[in-house]
């Protein structure tokens, strides 16, 4: 078997699968965590400023890192932005257009965007406290 073949053979069952995460506290960010566990490519979307709130819960790796949120948010990127801003929304749409799974966990609030899903017709997309 050659190196090529070896690697597809061993790669993780969901290699190659985009995930966009917009949780907070528990139950997105443990749905997305299962997903990168088996090799999904998962960028975590914080809020600008403030991040999850989960990176706030004790008790404290030394450094000041919350053992929850070191859990939680293993094996993913991280970015955040303002999604209150239009610039921010922009980001969060270019970063949507490719994805496989989008995973948010907000309440359903008081304001939508719509997102395309590939190319096809907008999908409303609830954003609350985000947003305000």
């Amino acid at each position: 078997m050659d190196k090529e073949s070896s690697e597809t053979v061993n790669a993780p069952p969901l290699s190659g699968i985009k995930v966009i995460e917009i949780g907070v506290a528990m139950a997105g960010p443990f749905c997305a965590m299962l997903l990168a566990d088996y090799g999904a490519d998962v960028v975590k979307v914080e809020r600008a400023g403030e991040g999850d709130e989960s990176r706030h819960w004790s008790p404290f790796f030394p450094g000041g890192v919350s053992h929850y949120f070191a859990a939680a948010n293993r094996n993913k990127r991280s970015l955040a932005i303002d999604l209150k801003s239009v610039d921010g929304i922009e980001v969060l749409l270019r970063l949507a257009a490719d994805a496989d799974v989008l995973i948010d966990n907000y309440r359903p609030g008081d304001a939508s965007v719509a997102l395309p899903y590939r190319g096809g017709p907008p999908v409303p997309y609830p954003f609350t406290e985000a947003t305000r």
